[in-house]
């Protein structure tokens, strides 16, 4: 609004009449997004909070980092606590960061009953941080879909985390890419990951995976029953590694979609995941885009794909396919009987 600056308080007056007389007309608003919530007063976002209240299921917010940060989440707590329709909340980039801050929403958390996406992205929570959630997740009794994506967590703040989820069979999606899961000790990353056993969708990608971390998912893969789609994208596993967590594959009986895109395994790592695969009859879906293949290794690698003829769903782009790789692969698709979607993008 043009007519709001700092220092003019009859200007300022004139906004919050104008609002305040047409705010009303949001009452019936289902789904609202406050994107640069720095520029809103404090005001502003309350009114409009209270006013959309019994209405709102979708609510996504960004940017509340520079001023009247513990105002807005005592504000954004009341409203958890009396709203009773709010099914998905997005917070990107809201100030959690300290310990105080992250009480006051996790306070609002324990009574937030109908909520079932909760996506806390870019909130860069520390420790105490993730204990402080962890306690308004273990009250809470809807959430189901958990993104805590991009955080800079840490291997104990992921295990916090997956202490409570333990126990909450209802949460059965988790997306923790983007953080840098450091601490190399043997056994905690396999400690964190053993407790998400109603996890069904879970989302690792550009975590910087080491072999040590690949092992211990190897071995959470091999025993998991519940696990159904894995997400590992840009984690620069390599060769080496693609082997390990092929080992993994081999034992499990649930997994249905895996994404390994952008991870350099070259044409003997993506050869070990289709072995590990080929009699994966439960894997339907396989994105294993963009892995840096030779000139010479192309048709070798259509050649490995072969064995993955239970597969539904193939995204094999940017491998540096050329239209003869892709017309002497056509052979395969048309005598395939499983594959109804292929993504060859960036052919050349």
């Amino acid at each position: 609004m043009s007519l709001y600056t700092k220092n003019s308080k009859a200007k300022l007056d004139v906004v919050r009449n104008f609002w305040t007389k047409h705010i009303k007309g949001l009452v019936e608003i289902k789904k609202l997004e406050i994107s640069k919530a720095d520029s809103y007063p404090i005001d502003r976002i309350k009114l409009i909070l209270d006013t959309v209240k019994d209405k709102l299921k979708i609510l996504k917010i960004s940017n509340v980092e520079n001023k009247d940060r513990n105002e807005f989440l005592k504000i954004l707590e009341n409203f958890l606590k009396e709203n009773n329709t709010l099914t998905e909340l997005t917070l990107n980039s809201v100030g959690l960061y300290l310990p105080e801050n992250m009480k006051i929403f996790a306070d609002g958390l324990k009574q937030a009953n109908t909520l079932k996406t909760l996506s806390i992205p870019s909130s860069y929570f520390c420790e105490e941080g993730a204990k402080l959630l962890a306690g308004g997740l273990k009250e809470n009794k809807s959430i189901t879909s958990l993104d805590v994506s991009n955080n800079h967590l840490e291997i104990e703040s992921l295990g916090h985390l997956a202490d409570v989820l333990a126990n909450k069979e209802i949460i059965t999606f988790l997306n923790i890419s983007s953080n840098s899961l450091r601490a190399e000790a043997e056994g905690l990353f396999l400690n964190a990951l053993s407790k998400l056993k109603h996890v069904k969708t879970l989302d690792i990608s550009s975590c910087s995976l080491t072999e040590l971390k690949i092992q211990e998912l190897a071995e959470f893969l091999g025993e998991s029953t519940s696990i159904e789609t894995l997400k590992l994208k840009k984690n620069n596993l390599g060769e080496a590694s693609a082997e390990i967590l092929a080992g993994g594959l081999q034992k499990n009986n649930s997994l249905t979609s895996l994404d390994v895109s952008v991870n350099n395994l070259k044409l003997k790592g993506l050869e070990c995941l289709a072995g590990a695969l080929a009699n994966k009859k439960n894997i339907t879906s396989l994105n294993i885009s963009s892995n840096c293949l030779k000139t010479d290794e192309k048709m070798a690698f259509l050649n490995a794909l072969r064995k993955l003829a239970h597969v539904k769903t193939l995204n094999i782009s940017f491998n540096g396919l050329t239209v003869q790789n892709i017309q002497e692969f056509a052979i395969f698709l048309g005598e395939s009987t499983s594959i109804k979607t292929l993504d060859f993008a960036g052919m050349i």
